[in-house]
């Protein structure tokens, strides 16, 4: 028998999620209550260490025993009260940064409306009223 193979999509979700710095570490630590910490870091091309500042977090479920440490340049990101550590290019490679929809108001009389495809996108609309409609692009 062939082995049947089939195609999926991984769902997307929304996250909230900041990119930690020096200068918001100590906020990021307290946004995901995790504890503010240091840490030796050798720095390239020199022969000397440097003592950086990160945040170690409790990890959850199957990761409840693990600690997971975020430094500078590193994303914590928040899916339903769950925090995760993402690397920078592991972060840009998973997660796209979500656009606002832009709303305009169009009026026609008799709401006939044409959808046409503007970069590569249909525009959609939600009727207000017969003669109001919201258009998204």
């Amino acid at each position: 028998m062939e082995l049947q193979l089939k195609e999926y999509d991984r769902r997307p979700f929304g996250v909230t999620a900041v990119e930690v710095t020096l200068t918001n570490i100590e906020q990021v630590a307290d946004w995901c209550k995790g504890k503010l910490d240091k840490e030796t870091t050798r720095l390239q091309g020199m022969n000397t260490n440097i003592e950086l500042p990160v945040i170690r977090l409790k990890g959850v479920g199957r990761d409840k025993e693990r600690t997971f440490t975020a430094m500078v340049g590193c994303f914590v990101v928040n899916h339903k009260g769950n925090f995760r550590v993402y690397k920078p290019a592991q972060f840009r490679e998973m997660f796209v940064e979500k656009k606002k929809p832009n709303y305009r108001a169009i009026n026609t009389p008799d709401m006939a409306v044409t959808h046409t495809e503007v970069d590569g996108h249909t525009p959609t609309f939600t009727a207000v009223d017969e003669h109001t409609a919201i258009y998204e692009s």
